[in-house]
C-alpha cells in the first residue's frame, strides 16, 4: 500500500494466474493492471505468472456510491 500525506494513493494486489477467475467481474472495473510477472509461481510441476494490479482512490467514489444506494434501499425496506 502506498500513501501520501494527504491519504491514500493506491493499494497493490498481485494475484497469481490461478486465481485470477475469482476477481474478474471487478478487475477491470475497479482495478488497473500494473505488471505481470512470468513464471513466478511453480506448482506441481507448473509454472504460473503473477499479476499485479492496483486500486487508485478515484474508484472509491463508485464503490462509495453503490454502498451508499445499497444501504438506503434496504433501510427503505426496514421502514
Amino acid at each position: 500500500m502506498k500513501t501520501q500525506d494527504s491519504g491514500l494513493v493506491q493499494v497493490y494486489m498481485d494475484l497469481p494466474e490461478f486465481n485470477i477467475e475469482q476477481f474478474n467481474s471487478g478487475l477491470k472495473r475497479y482495478f488497473h493492471l500494473e505488471g505481470k510477472l512470468k513464471d513466478h509461481y511453480y506448482s506441481n510441476g507448473t509454472y504460473f505468472d503473477e499479476t499485479i494490479v492496483a486500486f487508485y482512490p478515484e474508484h472509491l467514489k463508485g464503490i462509495k456510491d453503490k454502498v451508499g444506494l445499497i444501504k438506503s434501499l434496504k433501510d427503505e425496506e426496514k421502514d
